[in-house]
């Protein structure tokens, strides 16, 4: 039952980059627009989340702590009602 009720829960996601974000999940684009909020179905989330914030971390060039930087970058980038 809890796969099935993930399947309807949503989350959204901000990209805070000035550039579009597009991944790929299970064969299918996904694109966040710079500087929007957009809601996804959570497994889908969560993947986006993941590969969005490893795009921020290159982009800003800051690998000196992967799990820390990892977590501040989650924390700018999930969108709480």
């Amino acid at each position: 039952m809890e796969a099935e009720d993930r399947k309807h829960q949503t989350k959204r996601i901000y990209n805070p980059s000035s550039e579009d974000f597009t991944v790929a999940h299970a064969g299918v684009s996904h694109t966040i627009y710079a500087g929007q909020i957009q809601e996804f179905q959570v497994d889908i989330a969560n993947h986006i989340r993941k590969h969005l914030a490893e795009f921020l971390l290159n982009k800003r060039g800051d690998w000196s702590n992967y799990d820390r930087d990892m977590k501040k970058l989650y924390e700018e980038i999930d969108v709480t009602i």
